[in-house]
């Protein structure tokens, strides 16, 4: 009997244990199919798309993946829907520009760059851009008298637009926001070159009309300025040996124009593959990438794309030009934050002199985006601050941030033992406490959105205030300010905080109108702070409680009577 009934309770036990991992494998996720990959690419003509499928059976082929082809409407739409399969964690390699692949690393997206391709334009795996304009428009303008050809020079493009928006403003057209070499770099030199769009110049800055065409290619850009239709544009050297080659063009178009060559080299396209395929994966496409420049009985030359300007693809470790270039580019994307000029109110108390300086220093040995303001020099200053003494080796640090004037005042009691020591101490309050001064990424159109270089985050629903100013003078400073707004954050992360949509932001990336956002920093008591405060507070209140219990209880010393001396007798 008792066998009978150990074998029937093993056997409940081990039922028992069939059905929990039949219940626990329901709710197991499937595998995610690691071998499916999606592919993103931009294809404005046939061509590219004929090229990306070469790349395409080729990248199937090296490393068995079975790939679906994605093709955004622009490299705005690109970047979008590689953030959104980075987020979902979905495996992706993506065709992208190179100024949208720094742009798409600026706003988060994890992926390696794989590799870049031989151009049949350059005959290398860069390029330059190069300002297209009118030869006629610019021989009167800028040579009216000369009898010899003209040779112009990049340096001339400036005073080129200087003299023409007398009238009106000179009109510059491009085709894509995210286009290296027909805007991006262009509005770094007008930049650099006080040059912006707006509807009339403004003191010493220079007046253009920058004007988006419904155009795939940048190939409409140099016709437009051909027929005088646009004062200028800005093309990548596949369209411009197009326009010089190929003799109907040339004779059409390319021969009433001068390309002006840009000084930056840029790497051609980048394959680029998400960081969710693992290193091993990613690896084995560098391999097969270096693989294909290997000749075999069957491909003499290696395996090669001969589509379009695409000749083959290499491996970006192995294009060192280009890699130089793409890092030059990110540096040039990536733009330190705008000098932030704080004003110390003038010591009244011969004492506080010593202090004032001592708070100066901070500033300048701070090394961040703060500097002193200069009266000889900046218009304006954005932070005012204020010593007072509190007394001996104190001081209260009052900062104001004079745009937009709603926000609260920071004030700090500082303690110090010396006047270095106070140096010190700024110095750490600076990087540690003080409210930052961020302007809204301009290219974003979609998403109002900060790029993040700050170290500390913004919860979601966080409360900002957003000044609209314009630019009259930027290395000095010079704005007037517009209208003030609220917004909030609607996401964060570690490369960018999302501000919410609002139909007051107007996005130009070339207009002297910017957007200006104070990053308040969230108080510092965290959860687990306030909790332990809390606690502390509970427990020295107990403390008194049981004291206060403790002497009521206590039982009190009897009297002591002192007994009547003894009365003498009658």
């Amino acid at each position: 009997m008792k066998p009978t009934r150990r074998n029937r309770t093993v056997a409940r036990f081990l039922a028992l244990l069939v059905v929990c991992g039949a219940a626990t494998s329901a709710f197991v996720p499937p595998a995610r199919a690691a071998d499916h990959v999606t592919f993103v690419g931009v294809a404005p003509d046939q061509e590219y798309r004929d090229a990306d499928a070469r790349l395409i059976a080729f990248l199937q082929k090296a490393s068995g993946y079975s790939i679906d082809r994605r093709l955004p409407v622009s490299y705005g739409d690109a970047i979008a829907l590689v953030l959104d399969l980075n987020k979902r964690k979905v495996d992706y390699l993506a065709r992208l520009t190179p100024y949208a692949c720094v742009a798409a690393e600026m706003l988060g997206a994890d992926f390696d760059v794989l590799g870049t391709y031989q151009s049949k334009a350059t005959n290398t795996k860069t390029y330059h851009s190069y300002f297209v304009v009118n030869r006629e428009t610019f021989r009167k303008t800028m040579h009216p008298n000369s009898t010899e050809a003209v040779v112009p020079r990049l340096e001339e493009i400036p005073e080129y637009l200087r003299r023409l928006q007398s009238s009106s403003p000179p009109k510059f057209v491009y085709h894509d926001k995210f286009s290296t070499s027909s805007y991006f770099l262009p509005s770094l030199h007008f930049r650099l070159h006080r040059v912006f769009a707006m509807d009339q110049p403004v003191e010493s800055l220079i007046a253009i009309d920058a004007k988006k065409l419904d155009v795939k290619s940048s190939s409409m850009l140099v016709e437009e300025v051909a027929k005088n239709n646009a004062t200028l544009s800005a093309v990548w050297d596949g369209t411009k040996s197009k326009y010089e080659d190929t003799p109907d063009l040339r004779a059409a178009f390319g021969n009433l124009v001068y390309f002006i060559q840009l000084s930056n080299l840029l790497p051609n396209d980048l394959l680029v593959a998400s960081a969710s395929l693992g290193k091993t994966k990613i690896q084995a496409l560098h391999t097969a990438l270096q693989s294909a420049r290997k000749p075999t009985p069957s491909a003499p030359q290696g395996e090669r794309i001969d589509v379009g300007d695409f000749a083959w693809w290499e491996d970006i470790n192995d294009a060192h030009e280009a890699n130089v270039a793409l890092a030059d580019l990110r540096r040039e994307a990536a733009a330190s934050p705008a000098p932030v000029p704080i004003r110390l109110e003038e010591a009244t108390d011969p004492k506080l002199e010593e202090l004032v300086q001592a708070a100066r220093q901070a500033i300048r040995l701070a090394g961040t985006e703060f500097v002193l303001f200069d009266p000889d020099f900046h218009k304006t200053a954005d932070i005012v601050w204020k010593l007072t003494p509190i007394h001996d080796g104190a001081v209260l640090l009052k900062s104001s941030i004079d745009l937009p004037p709603d926000i609260a005042p920071q004030e700090f009691a500082i303690s110090f033992t010396s006047p270095e020591d106070l140096t010190v101490r700024i110095g750490a309050l600076i990087h540690n406490r003080l409210n930052r001064i961020r302007y809204v990424w301009p290219y974003q159109d979609r998403v109002p959105t900060v790029i993040r270089d700050v170290d500390f985050a913004l919860p979601r629903a966080s409360g900002l205030r957003v000044a609209r100013i314009t630019w009259v003078d930027p290395a000095k400073n010079e704005f007037n300010e517009g209208a003030n707004f609220n917004t909030e954050v609607a996401d964060s992360d570690f490369y960018k905080f999302q501000l919410r949509p609002n139909p007051a932001f107007e996005f130009d990336p070339m207009s002297n109108a910017a957007y200006r956002v104070v990053l308040v920093r969230p108080a510092i008591a965290t959860w687990w702070l306030k909790m332990f405060t809390y606690a502390f507070v509970t427990l020295l209140l107990l403390a008194a409680a049981w004291a206060v219990w403790e002497l009521s209880r206590r039982p009190r010393k009897p009297a002591v009577l002192t007994p009547a001396a003894d009365k003498p007798s009658p």
